[in-house]
């Protein structure tokens, strides 16, 4: 069994959904009384946010190369980053990690590939839609990206901080997201699915209310990082 580290902290929700969840799965993977053993690095949420939104991306290299170095020293043998946005660097810090990093756009694309899906909705922070983070991973691939408009995705990005960034659920909220997500589907035609690419919006969108299948991108990467981390 292996031990995982996780980056954390960007945000604290999205990290105590991997934590939770990968025990969860771990536990329903096995018939004893073994749990995973987890090293967590917690970032500073604020100071990572700010070089991003200065588009430093060198300096969130060195972050997030910082912190891996930190879990290597404190025994962990596989790496994940809960959070969708740090990806904007994933091809580099892969290159220049010294531990194997489960990466969360190859799960997501793995999915879409094994359900034959040629044409996918975004949804997610206005960082993470309009920097390509998955449009240009699916796009290698002659995969189809969507995302809502540009007022849309400022909704979306309102309605993600400060509320569901603090695990705040607002109930006229979720029915904005929901009226996004439906009028989108509805403009743009042959959609095969929706990929929910923040975590916190798992928090107020109900799948049984969307009319598409829909892809949880932090669901498939636990898939995949419980699996790992089970191998011997």
């Amino acid at each position: 069994m292996k031990t995982l580290g996780i980056i954390g902290g960007i945000g604290p929700i999205s990290t105590i959904k991997y934590y939770k969840q990968i025990i969860e799965e771990f536990k329903n993977s096995r018939f004893d009384e073994y749990y995973p053993h987890i090293l967590i690095e917690s970032l500073n949420m604020e100071e990572v946010i700010e070089q991003i939104d200065y588009e430093n991306f060198t300096q969130v290299e060195k972050i997030l190369l910082k912190s891996i170095r930190n879990l290597e020293s404190a025994g962990a043998e596989i790496i994940v980053i809960a959070s969708s946005t740090c990806h904007i660097v994933i091809d580099d810090l892969i290159k220049k990690s010294p531990l194997p990093i489960i990466n969360i756009l190859d799960c997501v694309y793995d999915k879409v590939v094994r359900n034959n899906y040629r044409k996918v909705l975004l949804i997610g922070n206005s960082f993470t839609l309009t920097h390509n983070i998955y449009q240009e991973r699916l796009g290698r691939y002659k995969i189809k990206s969507i995302i809502p408009d540009s007022m849309d995705i400022q909704e979306i990005q309102e309605i993600i901080y400060p509320n569901l960034e603090n695990g705040i659920v607002l109930p006229d909220k979720k029915e904005k997201i929901l009226k996004i997500i439906k009028k989108t589907i509805k403009e743009e035609r042959d959609i095969d699915c929706l990929i929910i690419t923040s975590t916190e919006l798992s928090l107020i969108i109900d799948e049984e209310e969307i009319p598409i299948p829909v892809i949880d991108s932090a669901n498939v990467h636990i898939n995949k990082i419980v699996n790992e981390i089970l191998k011997k």
